[in-house]
C-alpha cells in the first residue's frame, strides 16, 4: 500500500475536522476542539486498522491503492467547509427538494481563544463593535486594541493572556494610508504590545516559536488569523447519514461495478475484486457514521430551542398605576433615555422638572423595564391582568429561524398576517448575506417559509417583497411551500428614477403574496363609488318589458323638460321602446311611470328592490332613452386589492417617501431601502379589514415599519391587532425599539422632535435570545468517570455524548433549583458575555402557554413566581407554572401553602414546579423543559404537503 495514498485521504479529513485550527476553543471550531482526541484517534489510527483489515490483497491494478483512491474521490466531493453542498448548483429539483438548513457565519473571529501549549491560553477578546450603518456612510473598521481599557491583560496564577480590541472606524488622529497599509501597521503595533507587556518567559517563548503550519511564529500567526475574514455560506444536512449511504451506493453503482463487469473473465481477479468493493462500502459507512455524529451534534443544537434572556417591556406610562411614579421619577437612567430617543428638551430643561405632577401630564412617556431593577419589573407586569392580552406587540432580538423555531409551539396557525422584506440577493452585505449563491439563498429561504406557513392561520395570507434579481426562482419556491400562491403584485417604488442604467432602469419592485388552502380569502383594497351608476341593460339579455317608478326617476340630470312619445329609441341591439307614451316631464320627473321594453338585466322584483332600498333610476339621455340605477349602499362598497400599487392608481408612497418618515423620526435615514408606512398597512389591512384583529408577524424586520403600521391602523379603526418582529442585528436596539418608542410617545415627528401630544397607548414586549453560534461557547464533552461536573455556578452547558447516537446533546441541568441565577455565555452584538437567561419565558415559550396571569407570592423567605395560562392547543389546557429557590425549603409545609394560598387562586388542569417539590400530581418543570427544549417539530424539520 503507497502511504502517500492513505496519507491523502486522512488529510481529507484532517481539513474537514478543522485540525489546522485545532487548538481554537472560539465559535464553530470549538466543536472540533472538543472533539478532537476522538476524531484524531479515528484518522490517526482506526481509518487505517480499518483499511488494512478489510481489502483484500491483489496482485492486480486493483490493490488497496485503488481503493484509497477511490475514497478520496468520493468523500472530497461532499467535504466542503462541512456543507455537503452539490455540485449541480442549478439543478431545478435541488432547489426545492434537499433537505439543507442554511445559517450564517460570520464575517471574523469577533472573539479568539487559543489553548497554547503548557496550559497557556491566548484570548482575543472584543470589547466595543461600532454601529452597523445602513445608509450610504459605510466607512471601512478595523480591529484596534482597546483604547480606554488597558489593551493587554495577563493572569500568570491562570495563565491567561487577554488582548482587548474594538471594531471601529479610524479616528482622525490615528492611522493613515491605504486599508492594506493601515491593517499592516495595526497588526504590527499589536504584535510589539502585546509582547511587551509579558514578563513570563514560558509564555513569550511559546509565543515567538515557530507555529505548525511554518506560515510565522505562533503570534504572528493568530493575530493574522484574528483579521482574516471567513464570510461563507453554511449548511446543516437533516438525513446526512442516510443521504451519504444513498450517495455511497450510487457511487459503487456508476464507478466501481462498471469495472467488476470488465472482470468476469478473470475468476480471482474477479473474487477479489467484489470482495474489496463490499470492504469500500463497509468503510465508507463507518468513516459516514462519524461524519452523520457530527453532524447530528450540530443538527441538535441548530434545531435546540433557544433560551431567552433579557425579557423586557415597554409600557405606556398612563398604564402604570400611579404608586410606581415616585420609583420612575427617581430612575436617573429612564431619564437619561427620555432626553436622548424622545428629545425632551422642549418640555423640560432640566431633571427639577421632573415631577409627579409632570409625570401626571406627560402620559405617552415610556417606561422601558430594561432601565429599572428586576423586582420593580416584577411588580410592575404583577399588576396587570390577562398580560397576554394587554400586550400589543413583541420584539424578538434574534436570527430570524431561531426565534420561529421557538415561537412555533405557541403561535403554530396564529399568525393573520405575514409581511417580510427579505435581502433580495443583490450582492450588498446583510447579516443574511445578501450574495449568495442561488442555492444557498434558496436554501435559508426556504427554511424560514415552512415554519411560516405553520404559523400562519388557514385564513392568513402571506406577502413577501422582492426584486427582479430573485423573482422567478423565489416565486416557484413560495408556490412549492404554500397551496396556493396569488398573483404577484407590482409596486411603483420610484416616480423619479436614476438613469446611469445603460440598459433598463428599475422603477417597480414585487410583492408575492401566497396562502395555506385553495380557498378565496376575502380581501380589502379599497373603497368603491358609492354615486356610480350601474347599466340596468345588458346586450346578452333577452328583450322583456319592465315598469319603472316615476317617484324614483331622475331625466338627462333634472334639466329637461318635454314629452316622450311612444316608438324606439337608441341603436340596434340596445334599443329601447317606450310603450306607455305620452308622458309629460317637468325639470326631469316624469308625471307617470315609464314602461319599457328592451334587454333588461334585472327582475321585476329585484328593481323594485332596489328602488325600496332608496335606488335611483337615471335617464341620461332623451335619444337613447337607456336607463341606469344609482343604488343605495348602508354599507361602504368593498374592493379588492389590485395588481399594481403607485401613488397614481392607489395613492401609495414611494422608497423616497420611506425615507422620509426615519428623517422625520431621526433625523437622518440611517436604513437602506426602508419600505413606506402606507404601504405595509395597505397589506396589512387587506387581510384584517373585516376582522380589525390578529397576528402580523414580520421575520425580516429591519427598522421596525411593520410595527407602526399596525399602531396606526389600530389607532384609525381602533383595532385590536397585535405585531410580532424579528431582527438579529444590531439596529434592533439602535433603530427598531427606539422607532417604536418614539411613536408611543408621539404619533407625528419632524427633524427628530415630536409634533403631536398624542402617542399610542400602547405595551410592547422585548426579548433576546440565544443563538446557534452561541451554542459552541457553552459545550463540553461527557467524559466516562462522571456524567455531570461541579456546576455549583450553574452555569448552563451542553453536554456532548459521543457514545449516544439518539441523543447525543443534554443539558447539565436537570431540577433548575434555583432557576433565578442560572447563566449562559453569550455573544452579544459581537462581545462575549454572561447573561443571566430567563427561564420562566423560556419555559412558557416551550410549553406554548398564553399566559393569562402572573403572579408573586411569598413563603419561607423567598418569592414564588406563579404563571398561569393555556396551551395554544385546539382543547384549552389550562396549566400553573411555579418557580422558586428550592434548596433548603422545607418541603412538607411548602405543600401547604401551595395547596392553600397559591392553588385555589387557580383552577388549572395541568402544575408544573421546578426543582424538589412534594406537591402531588405536580410535573416536574426540569424534567419538561430538557425533553422541549430539543424536541424538533415535524412540520419545521420537514416540509408539510398536506
Amino acid at each position: 500500500m503507497n502511504k502517500s495514498n492513505l496519507v491523502q485521504l486522512q488529510n481529507i479529513f484532517r481539513n474537514e475536522f478543522n485540525f489546522k485550527f485545532i487548538e481554537i476553543s472560539s465559535g464553530f471550531y470549538a466543536l472540533y476542539n472538543k472533539l478532537y482526541s476522538k476524531l484524531k484517534d479515528f484518522v490517526n489510527n482506526s481509518l487505517p486498522d480499518l483499511i488494512n483489515s478489510e481489502f483484500e490483497e491483489s496482485i492486480s491494478q486493483y490493490d488497496k491503492d485503488f481503493f484509497i483512491n477511490h475514497l478520496s474521490d468520493f468523500f472530497s466531493k461532499f467535504l466542503q467547509e462541512s456543507d455537503y453542498i452539490s455540485q449541480n448548483v442549478e439543478n431545478s429539483q435541488n432547489l426545492f427538494t434537499n433537505e439543507k438548513y442554511y445559517y450564517k457565519k460570520g464575517s471574523y473571529f469577533e472573539n479568539l481563544s487559543i489553548d497554547l501549549e503548557d496550559g497557556f491560553k491566548l484570548n482575543f477578546k472584543l470589547t466595543f463593535k461600532e454601529s452597523k450603518k445602513e445608509g450610504k456612510d459605510k466607512n471601512v473598521k478595523f480591529f484596534i486594541l482597546e483604547k480606554d481599557l488597558n489593551p493587554v491583560i495577563y493572569s500568570p496564577s491562570e495563565k491567561i493572556i487577554i488582548i482587548n480590541f474594538q471594531y471601529r472606524q479610524l479616528l482622525n488622529d490615528e492611522f493613515k494610508g491605504s486599508k492594506r497599509i493601515i491593517e499592516k501597521t495595526i497588526k504590527n503595533n499589536s504584535y510589539k504590545l502585546i509582547l511587551k507587556n509579558i514578563k513570563d518567559p514560558n509564555l513569550l517563548k511559546i509565543l515567538k516559536k515557530r507555529h505548525f503550519s511554518n506560515e510565522s511564529d505562533n503570534l504572528t500567526y493568530y493575530i493574522n488569523l484574528y483579521y482574516s475574514k471567513m464570510d461563507s455560506d453554511r449548511f446543516i444536512h437533516n438525513h446526512l447519514r442516510k443521504y451519504m449511504k444513498k450517495e455511497l451506493k450510487n457511487y459503487i453503482q456508476r464507478q466501481l461495478l462498471p469495472i467488476l463487469l470488465k472482470t468476469f473473465d478473470n475468476t480471482k481477479i474477479f473474487e477479489d475484486f467484489r470482495k474489496n468493493i463490499k470492504s469500500f462500502e463497509f468503510i465508507g459507512k463507518e468513516i459516514i457514521d462519524v461524519l452523520a455524529k457530527i453532524e447530528e451534534i450540530k443538527k441538535r443544537l441548530f434545531f435546540k430551542k433557544k433560551f431567552v434572556y433579557n425579557t423586557n417591556y415597554g409600557i405606556s406610562l398612563k398604564k402604570i398605576p400611579s404608586k410606581y411614579y415616585l420609583e420612575i421619577m427617581e430612575n436617573k437612567d429612564q431619564l437619561t433615555k427620555w432626553r436622548e430617543n424622545l428629545n425632551l428638551n422642549s418640555l423640560m430643561e432640566d431633571s427639577a422638572s421632573l415631577t409627579i405632577e409632570f409625570l401626571k401630564s406627560t402620559p405617552f412617556l415610556i417606561i422601558d423595564t430594561k432601565n429599572f431593577p428586576d423586582d420593580f419589573k416584577f411588580k410592575i407586569i404583577s399588576d396587570f391582568p390577562d398580560l397576554n392580552n394587554l400586550i400589543q406587540g413583541i420584539l424578538i432580538k434574534s436570527e430570524n429561524f431561531q426565534a420561529m423555531n421557538l415561537l412555533y409551539p405557541s403561535y403554530h396557525n396564529s399568525i393573520k398576517c405575514i409581511y417580510i422584506d427579505p435581502p433580495y440577493n443583490t450582492g450588498q452585505n446583510f447579516l443574511y448575506n445578501d450574495s449568495f449563491e442561488r442555492e444557498a439563498w434558496l436554501t435559508m429561504m426556504k427554511n424560514r417559509l415552512i415554519i411560516a406557513k405553520n404559523l400562519l392561520k388557514t385564513n392568513g395570507i402571506f406577502f413577501s417583497s422582492i426584486d427582479d434579481n430573485e423573482l422567478a426562482y423565489y416565486s416557484i419556491l413560495v408556490e412549492n411551500i404554500f397551496k396556493k400562491r396569488l398573483n404577484t403584485i407590482i409596486w411603483h417604488k420610484k416616480t423619479q428614477p436614476s438613469y446611469l442604467s445603460k440598459e433598463l432602469i428599475p422603477v417597480t419592485e414585487y410583492i408575492i403574496a401566497a396562502k395555506k388552502k385553495n380557498e378565496i380569502i376575502k380581501l380589502m383594497g379599497g373603497y368603491g363609488d358609492l354615486k356610480k351608476l350601474t347599466e340596468l341593460i345588458n346586450i346578452g339579455n333577452s328583450v322583456c318589458e319592465r315598469t319603472l317608478d316615476k317617484k324614483n326617476i331622475l331625466i338627462n340630470s333634472g334639466k329637461w323638460s318635454g314629452t316622450l312619445t311612444n316608438g324606439l329609441y337608441g341603436k340596434e341591439k340596445l334599443k329601447v321602446e317606450l310603450l306607455n307614451g305620452p308622458i309629460h316631464v317637468k325639470k326631469g320627473v316624469p308625471n307617470k311611470n315609464l314602461k319599457l321594453k328592451t334587454r333588461f338585466k334585472w327582475s321585476q322584483d329585484r328593481i323594485n328592490l332596489e328602488i325600496e332600498k332608496g335606488g335611483i333610476i337615471h335617464i341620461k339621455s332623451i335619444k337613447s332613452l337607456r336607463p341606469t340605477i344609482q343604488r343605495f349602499y348602508d354599507k361602504p362598497i368593498i374592493k379588492a386589492p389590485t395588481t399594481l400599487l403607485s401613488k397614481k392608481i392607489n395613492s401609495l408612497p414611494t422608497n423616497t417617501d420611506a425615507n422620509t418618515e426615519l428623517k422625520n423620526l431621526f433625523k437622518i435615514s440611517n436604513f437602506d431601502y426602508p419600505k413606506p408606512v402606507e404601504l405595509i398597512k395597505y397589506l396589512i389591512r387587506a387581510v384584517t379589514y373585516f376582522e380589525n384583529e390578529g397576528i402580523i408577524l414580520d421575520f425580516f424586520a429591519g427598522s421596525g415599519t411593520t410595527a407602526q403600521s399596525v399602531l396606526e391602523l389600530n389607532s384609525a379603526d381602533n383595532g385590536n391587532r397585535k405585531y410580532i418582529l424579528i431582527e438579529k442585528e444590531e439596529y434592533f436596539e439602535k433603530l427598531l425599539v427606539p422607532r417604536i418608542q418614539k411613536l408611543m410617545f408621539s404619533s407625528k415627528w419632524k427633524d427628530g422632535s415630536p409634533v403631536s401630544n398624542e402617542g399610542y397607548n400602547h405595551i410592547y414586549k422585548s426579548i433576546c435570545l440565544e443563538q446557534f453560534s452561541d451554542c459552541f461557547l457553552n459545550i463540553i464533552l461527557k467524559k466516562k468517570s462522571n456524567l455531570y461536573l461541579d456546576f455549583s455556578d450553574r452555569k448552563i452547558k451542553y453536554i456532548i455524548d459521543w457514545s449516544n447516537i439518539e441523543t447525543p446533546i443534554s443539558l447539565n441541568f436537570k431540577l433548575f433549583d434555583d432557576p433565578f441565577d442560572h447563566k449562559l455565555i453569550l455573544s452579544e452584538n459581537g462581545v462575549i458575555q454572561e447573561e443571566n437567561v430567563d427561564l420562566i419565558e423560556t419555559f412558557n415559550l416551550l410549553l406554548g402557554l398564553i399566559v393569562i396571569n402572573s403572579k408573586i407570592f411569598s413563603n419561607q423567605d423567598r418569592n414564588y413566581h406563579v404563571v398561569f395560562g393555556y396551551l395554544n392547543k385546539t382543547e384549552k389546557i389550562k396549566v400553573l407554572v411555579i418557580w422558586r429557590a428550592s434548596l433548603g425549603l422545607n418541603l412538607d409545609k411548602e405543600v401547604k401553602f401551595l395547596e392553600e394560598e397559591i392553588i385555589p387562586q387557580f383552577i388549572a388542569d395541568e402544575i408544573y414546579i421546578n426543582g424538589k417539590f412534594s406537591l402531588k400530581n405536580a410535573k416536574s418543570i426540569g424534567f419538561s423543559f430538557n425533553k422541549l427544549m430539543f424536541q424538533i417539530e415535524s412540520k419545521i424539520s420537514k416540509r408539510d404537503k398536506k
